[in-house]
Order: C-alpha cells, then sequence, then structure tokens
C-alpha cells in the first residue's frame, strides 16, 4: 500500500521532511505545515474531493478557499498565535473549514463537545478562555452563560454571509511549531477534568507518521467516526486530507446505525474505530448473514484504545478480508499514537500485541524503582519522542509528575503495564492504577467518585469497570448508602448527567451495607460482587416478587426491558420504558390475562407491584377518558400536553420527570385510543371535548398548553376557543411542526410539488445552495414520508403488528389535521423546532406561524430529528426551555 511518491516522513533530527514528488517549492523546506500540504492538494487537484457529509461535499479547492476567508475574518478578530478559539460543532462540512482557518493561524483549537453537559463545557471556558467561539445557530442554546463573556461568537450557518467577499488566497502565517495547536481534555484524578496541551510539531508527528506508516493516497477515503473532542480524531480527519483523499463525516446516528454503517464500508476504504465498537458491528453482520463481498473495497482497518479481544481481530480478519488490520497504541499525552501492529492472516491470533513505536518514538519499561526491566518481564509504559505534549494547562505539579527527564529524554509516564516480547513487540496488559479504558476513552474514577459523594445520602463510592447483564463492558458505581432517606435512582443519575458527559456516566449502579477493604484498610476492588447477581439499581429497596402473578409480571419485564433483575417496586421509565415497549407490555397482559387496558394505565401504576395490584383487584376499572393525570402535586399552574398523531400521551412522561414535584402534569389522549368510543375526525371538535375534561380540574385561566407535532394544532385550536371564551392563555407550546395554513407536501399535485419547489429553488442563490436545498428535500420526504412509515418501523422492533384500532385512530387524525385551516390568534406563540423545513416556509425561521399569530413568536431550537424530541438527550433540553419560560411568567 505505501506510496513512496506521496507519503511525508520524520526524520531523526525531529524534522518534518517532505518527500511529495510534486511540492518543488516545498522540497528544501524542513517544517512544512499540514496546511500547506492540504493547500498543495487545492493547487494540484483543485476538483477533488477533500470532504463529504450526508448528501454535500467540499472540493479540495472549496475547502482551501473558504477556510482563506474564514481566516482573514478571524485575524481581524485578533486570532493568530497562541490564540485560543472554541469549536462547538457536530459533524458538518463547516467543522472542517473552521479546524483548517484555525491551524492556517498558528490558533489554539479547542474542542466543544456538543454533547456534553453545560457544567462541563463551563469548566472547559473558564479553563481556557476562548477569544472566539465558532458554532452553529442551533447549538447556541447548548451553551452554558459563560459563554457570554466570549469576546465573539461566530455563527458559520447565520454569519457566513458576512466574509463571502473576504479574500480566498492564502493568509500567510509564520508558524513555530512549538506554539500549541490544541488542548484536549480528559477525564482527571482530582474531580475536575485536565487539559493536554498538544504542540504543531507533535500533530504534525502524529499525521505524519501515520501517513508514512500506512501508506495513505488520494485514493483513501476515510471515515471520521470519533468525537471531536477526542485525541483520536484527528487520525481521522487529517490523515485523508494530507494524502489528497476524502473525508466522510458521519453523525453519531449514522455510526450507531448498522444498516447505514454497512452500506457505509461499502463506500469507503479506510477506518478506525474502537474495538467496542467494532465487536457490535461485527456482531451485526455475522448474526445476519451479511454478503461481506460488500466491504471488498476496505483495505484499511484500525482499532486500538482499549484492550482488544482477541475474537475481534479474528472477527476483522473473517469479514474485511482484503483489508489490512492493525492495532494502535497510544494516549492524548503522547499526541494519541506511540505504537502498531500489522495483524498478520498467516498464523493465527493468540494474543494482542500493540507492536513497535513510530518512528522518533521510544517505548521503555521501566518497574517501580524506574529501572529497566527485561523482555518478558512486566513494567509501566513510559514513552518519548516527538509526539509528547507540552503538559497539562495550569497544572505544573501534575505534569512535573507525569512527564519526567531520564537520559536527557523527556518521557511520559502512561500507567500502563506492559511487557516485550522476544521479537520487541509490546503487550499491553492492563493498568497500575485504577484508571478506566472504555470504547478507546481513558476515565478517572476519581472524578465519577468525588461528584457521587456530593450527592446527599451517599457515604461513600468507588467506580470499576466490569461485565454487565448485556455481557459488554460497563462502568459501575459501588455506593453505601445512608439508610435514611436515601437518594433515588432517577435523581444520582440526573445529577451525574448535569455533570459529566454521557460516556462517564456509570451503566450500574450497585448498594453495599460497606465497602470491602484490604488488611491495609484500602478499598479491595477485586473483591467487589459482580454485577450480573446483584440488584443494579443502587438507590431503591430490591424487592422480589411475592407470589405466582408479580412472578409471571416481572418476567415479561425483564424479557421486554432486556435487563436482570427487576424488582416489583422498579419503575417502568426509570428502567427504560417507552410508549413503544409499554404497547408490547400491554399486549402480553392482554394475551395472558385477556385484561384490556389504556396505555396511560402505566402513567399512574409504573411498577410491577401495582400492576399486579390492579390485575388482581375485581373493583378496578380502568379509566378511557383523554384528561390523563402524569403528575398531580404542586401549587403551581398545571402544564396540559396534547398527544401527536399517534394519540398516546406516554411519549410526555419523560418531559413531565423534568419538571419536579411542584408543577401538576396532564396528559390529553386521543379520543378512541384503545377504548370504545368512536374517534374524532375534526381538530375543533378535539379540541372542544380536551376543554370539557381540562375545565373539571381548571375552570378558569390562565392556561398552559404544549403539543408536540399534531398536538400543536390542537393546543392552538384550544387557545383560539378559549380566547373567544375571553380566557386567559399563559402559555401556548408548539413542537416542531409548521403553521396549519402551510401548504403540505402530502396535498400538493404532482405539478403543484414541482412548481413550488422550482419557485423555491429560483429564490436561492448559488448552485451550491441550490444543490443543497434539493438534498434537503429529498432528505425530508425520506425522512417524515408519514408518521404511519414510521410506526411501521417501530412496531417493527417490538415484533407485533400495529392493532386495527390504532390504524383507523392514526388515519383519522391525519385527515383532521389535514382538513384544519387556522384563523389568527391574537396571543403569543412558543415554537421549539429542529431544522427541517416546509416547502412554503423555507426561508423563515418560525415556519410561517408569524402569519396567524400576532402576539409575536419565539422560537428555541432543538437539536436531533423530529421523532427524536421528546427522547434523551433532546428531551432534557426542551423541558428546561419551558420550565424556564413558565418560572418567568410566574406561572
Amino acid at each position: 500500500m505505501l506510496n513512496n511518491e506521496t507519503f511525508l516522513q520524520i526524520d531523526n533530527s525531529n524534522a518534518i521532511v517532505q518527500k511529495l514528488t510534486n511540492l518543488e517549492d516545498f522540497r528544501d523546506r524542513p517544517n512544512i505545515h499540514i496546511c500547506e500540504v492540504i493547500e498543495n492538494h487545492a493547487k494540484q487537484q483543485p476538483d477533488a474531493i477533500a470532504i463529504r457529509f450526508q448528501d454535500s461535499s467540499l472540493t479540495y479547492l472549496e475547502l482551501d478557499q473558504k477556510a482563506n476567508q474564514l481566516a482573514h475574518h478571524l485575524t481581524s478578530l485578533g486570532v493568530g498565535a497562541e490564540v485560543r478559539v472554541g469549536a462547538f460543532f457536530r459533524p458538518s462540512l463547516d467543522f472542517g473549514i473552521v479546524l483548517l482557518s484555525i491551524f492556517k493561524l498558528g490558533g489554539v483549537y479547542i474542542p466543544l463537545d456538543a454533547n456534553y453537559p453545560q457544567d462541563r463545557l463551563a469548566m472547559i471556558l473558564e479553563d481556557t478562555q476562548p477569544q472566539v467561539i465558532l458554532t452553529h445557530e442551533d447549538l447556541l442554546p447548548n451553551l452554558p452563560a459563560i459563554a457570554s463573556n466570549i469576546s465573539t461568537i461566530f455563527c458559520c450557518d447565520r454569519d457566513g454571509h458576512s466574509i463571502k467577499n473576504l479574500p480566498t488566497e492564502y493568509l500567510s502565517s509564520n508558524i513555530n511549531l512549538a506554539q500549541t495547536a490544541y488542548i484536549i481534555y480528559t477525564s482527571g484524578t482530582t474531580g475536575k477534568p485536565k487539559g493536554v496541551m498538544i504542540s504543531y510539531q507533535n500533530l504534525h508527528h502524529y499525521v505524519f507518521v501515520a501517513q508514512q506508516q500506512f501508506g495513505f493516497d488520494r485514493d483513501t477515503i476515510m471515515a471520521a467516526i470519533a468525537r471531536f473532542s477526542f485525541s483520536i480524531t484527528f487520525f481521522e480527519l487529517l490523515s485523508p486530507l494530507v494524502a489528497g483523499g476524502t473525508l466522510v463525516l458521519l453523525e453519531r446516528e449514522h455510526i450507531l446505525d448498522f444498516h447505514r454503517m454497512c452500506r457505509t464500508l461499502e463506500e469507503i476504504n479506510t477506518i478506525h474505530a474502537s474495538p467496542n465498537l467494532l465487536k457490535k458491528l461485527l456482531s451485526y453482520i455475522e448474526d445476519r448473514a451479511i454478503d461481506i463481498s460488500r466491504f471488498n473495497s476496505l483495505r484499511h482497518v484500525s482499532t486500538g484504545g482499549d484492550l482488544v479481544p482477541i475474537d475481534v481481530l479474528e472477527s476483522m480478519q473473517r469479514n474485511f478480508q482484503n483489508a489490512e488490520i492493525y492495532v494502535i497504541y497510544g494516549c492524548s499525552e503522547v499526541s494519541c499514537m506511540a505504537c502498531t501492529s500489522f495483524v498478520s492472516r498467516e498464523h493465527p491470533v493468540t494474543k494482542t500485541l500493540v507492536g513497535k513505536a513510530f518512528v522518533d518514538v521510544e517505548v521503555r519499561l521501566y518497574d517501580s524503582e524506574q529501572n529497566l526491566v527485561s523482555a518478558g518481564t512486566i513494567g509501566e509504559v513510559y514513552i518519548s519522542g516527538a509526539g509528547v505534549s507540552k503538559g497539562y494547562l495550569h497544572q505544573p505539579e501534575l505534569t512535573a509528575e507525569k512527564f519526567i527527564t531520564i537520559d536527557h529524554q523527556r518521557f511520559y509516564r502512561t500507567g500502563d503495564r506492559g511487557r516485550f516480547d522476544s521479537d520487541g513487540n509490546l503487550e499491553i496488559l492492563g493498568r497500575v492504577d485504577f484508571q478506566i479504558k472504555l470504547n478507546g476513552i481513558r476515565i478517572e474514577p476519581a472524578e465519577i467518585e468525588i461528584l457521587l459523594r456530593q450527592i446527599a445520602g451517599v457515604r461513600e463510592s468507588v467506580v470499576v469497570l466490569r461485565e454487565l447483564n448485556s455481557g459488554e463492558l460497563g462502568i459501575v458505581a459501588y455506593v453505601v448508602l445512608n439508610p435514611i432517606n436515601p437518594p433515588k435512582t432517577a435523581d444520582i443519575r440526573q445529577f451525574l448527567q448535569s455533570q459529566l458527559p454521557d460516556y462517564m456516566v456509570p451503566s450500574a449502579f450497585v448498594a453495599l451495607d460497606s465497602l470491602p477493604l484490604t488488611l491495609n484498610g484500602k478499598i479491595d476492588r477485586h473483591a467487589l460482587p459482580t454485577p450480573t447477581n446483584l440488584r443494579q439499581d443502587a438507590t431503591e429497596n430490591f424487592v422480589t416478587p411475592r407470589n405466582e402473578l408479580e412472578v409471571q409480571l416481572t418476567k415479561i419485564w425483564e424479557d421486554l426491558l432486556g435487563i436482570k433483575p427487576i424488582g416489583i417496586q422498579d419503575n417502568f421509565f426509570d428502567l427504560g420504558g417507552s410508549s413503544f415497549v409499554a404497547i408490547r407490555l400491554f399486549y402480553e397482559i392482554e394475551k395472558t390475562w385477556g385484561k384490556l387496558f389504556p396505555l396511560s394505565t402505566l402513567l399512574q401504576k409504573q411498577t410491577i407491584e401495582q400492576l399486579a395490584d390492579i390485575l388482581s383487584s375485581k373493583d378496578w376499572t380502568p379509566s378511557w377518558e383523554s384528561l390523563v393525570p402524569m403528575q398531580t402535586k404542586g401549587s403551581k399552574t398545571p402544564l396540559f400536553c396534547i398527544h401527536a398523531i399517534g394519540g398516546y400521551v406516554l411519549e410526555y412522561a419523560e418531559l413531565a420527570r423534568y419538571f419536579g414535584k411542584d408543577r401538576p402534569i396532564y396528559g390529553l389522549q386521543s379520543v378512541g385510543l384503545n377504548s370504545p368510543q368512536d374517534p374524532l375526525f375534526r381538530v375543533a371538535d378535539m379540541a372542544s371535548y380536551y376543554l370539557q375534561e381540562i375545565r373539571t380540574i381548571q375552570p378558569h385561566g390562565p392556561y398552559l398548553f404544549f403539543g408536540y407535532s399534531f398536538g400543536g394544532i390542537i393546543a392552538f385550536e384550544m387557545a383560539q376557543q378559549l380566547n373567544d371564551l375571553g380566557e386567559a392563555i399563559g402559555f401556548l407550546g408548539v413542537c416542531d411542526l409548521e403553521s396549519p395554513n402551510t401548504i403540505r407536501e402530502s396535498n400538493l399535485s404532482f405539478a403543484s410539488f414541482v412548481k413550488v419547489n422550482l419557485r423555491n429553488i429560483w429564490k436561492i442563490k448559488g448552485i451550491k445552495e441550490k444543490v443543497k436545498y434539493v438534498f434537503e428535500r429529498i432528505s425530508k420526504i425520506l425522512t417524515y414520508k408519514s408518521y404511519g412509515k414510521y410506526m411501521e418501523k417501530e412496531f417493527s422492533k417490538i415484533e407485533i403488528p400495529p392493532p386495527d384500532s390504532l390504524i383507523e385512530l392514526v388515519k383519522s387524525n391525519i385527515q383532521a389535521h389535514r382538513d384544519y385551516s387556522a384563523k389568527v390568534y391574537s396571543g403569543s406563540l412558543s415554537l421549539f423546532r429542529c431544522k427541517v423545513h416546509s416547502l412554503d416556509h423555507y426561508f423563515t425561521p418560525d415556519l410561517g406561524w408569524s402569519e396567524i399569530v400576532k402576539g409575536g413568536v419565539s422560537i428555541h431550537y432543538l437539536t436531533g430529528h423530529h421523532f427524536e424530541l421528546l427522547k434523551q438527550p433532546t428531551v432534557e433540553t426542551l423541558a428546561k426551555e419551558i420550565k424556564s419560560y413558565l418560572d418567568n411568567i410566574d406561572l
């Protein structure tokens, strides 16, 4: 695979020596910049595709010119050498432009993960103090309050037009390779993550040595899988661009959808992934007997970050038969890469080796007294060379502890245990400390333990990596709780989620009376019981089934939720229950006991114990009313949530949980949902019916209404009818739907559909923008063709057909939506929306609502797709937005 005409190498003097035959201007320059290499590709192959994202792409010329324009703008904002710039993005073409522009100026790139909780983002911003933040407009609500102190926040999508007239030529910057290129954050033992400072010299060594080692060239098509906040991301992002190949950016949803990933593997030839992700993907391929010839285009597959199981390497060999397979070893402090091992197909894999050091890297093994150990003897891994970073930001003591000088060389102490075989190949055997490596990410248990001990009622805690019930590795938290008023599961998990990235939140909790100790009085982690044999929910008293009915119900819950064991007092929603799981649950109940309950029963009877009580009771009868109490405590004005097309209100359960116990929450489910009543076919009739039920508990306003999707239309009509009666509306919130008077695509004839689209395309300036519009329209049609398609997909997951009554109900709601025509509303409206646009209102952020809402429309942007807005993680943001609004108006 190695192409001697297209690689860069590092010589023994640490100077970067270019070997590109076409770079005559650079032949005598020892310190060529990564950006200059990419610039050269823009000159040599301007029309070659540099970056692909979804259905859009950038050529090398477009990438370079746009990065130059942004670099000119950043220069005017004072960005230059050692000036820090925060980048707050999800995968997008703009991200590639942003990264290149920062590096062109010698600035310091600060990745801000869009999935991080605000408290963690606030800590990073406080620690780094960036001068500028670059982002997209829809992510602004996710920035913490401290971001308001940043002098400039530039939204590439919203503000991009302002830099279109800036020069597109190269902005010359004299970059000293000792300058800081980026600061990446890793978990810290003190409870605070630590920022690793990587120089341009480190970065260049990292990228160019990988280029040499793996022989990437202009034919390379490489997928970027890692989050932008992880150090391995630079290998994925820059390797194809330095080679003159194509970088393919993938969203998280894409990566975890293995059906889509299999199609992606047909379109790329290079990929790096963690062992855990590869294990799941390969299991998907083998379980479904997918034709592996589809993956014959793959020529390089690498993995690393964790200890790589032998069976994963064997499965990689079986399924990726044309690919060279590598194991890579390193960490952030050594610019991610130190060693690599080629996995040969000529010999059986008997153990996982990480191989030999990259060029200009030295690996040594020392004992606890810093004596070198011989081959075959276990020691701690020390690494030196051009990749060793500058140290930790604002932490000189920790830097001095971890970065030490031996024989006039600067080494990083990794904390990993390893040994050399007789051929000099390194084998990693674990840790000398308690640090966790999961999915290629280093996690300090102490950071989680410190936060756990901040929770009232948690006396002691210890966090380890263990095998879960599913057979996968996961973080397990063992806690000793105060027996008086112990904290609840939801409270512990919610607190950790507010402080930690999702990958650091424990998968399981185990309550112990005391932590096991060694003879020296230290916590004996080896003596901690395995979570597979224990109740994993540490915050509730585990109660086993007491009779045959509870035993049967428990088995049904365990089968449907995939969790064992489940206690009879465990909450359905705490265990991850959803509306579609509830459908299957009540299907099984009807099949087993012949009793039909509405799904809303689960909003009041959320445990096995409570369901068993009503199943065994002769006096209890289900309520088929539309008004469903979800949370009845509290003295504040109630919030009423109106059903979407599917008619259920269980989707609002997760939203309601974020409001606490001080505000009553009620749902309005469809008339005729699993009941003898016939469904209603007009929005006005639905609104009138629901208002009758609402006014039995709240006779007069101000009323608070919220409706997701079709529920927003009903909420709007309810507000109209109450307005006509002189009643006050305190809050009208609609979630991700267009004005009811919008011309909907489903109502258009083919000729009208084409006409409207052509009219919109005519308004758009620029070929790329026109093409983008076309792809967005296609994406919307395919993704949101109908609720019916979505429903079919979800029911296929639970392996039962949708009931005929539900199909008829959905049809009646769809017809009501199509027939509804709204009159002008004098009040105000809050619109919570994602990025999907309607045809008629493609250019208007309010999706046409301002045409019929005279009191003003406030717009709140949400991340994720339409069907994800009431699910984690978006639902938490949505709940906070609504709760903040209601608290501000004091209702």
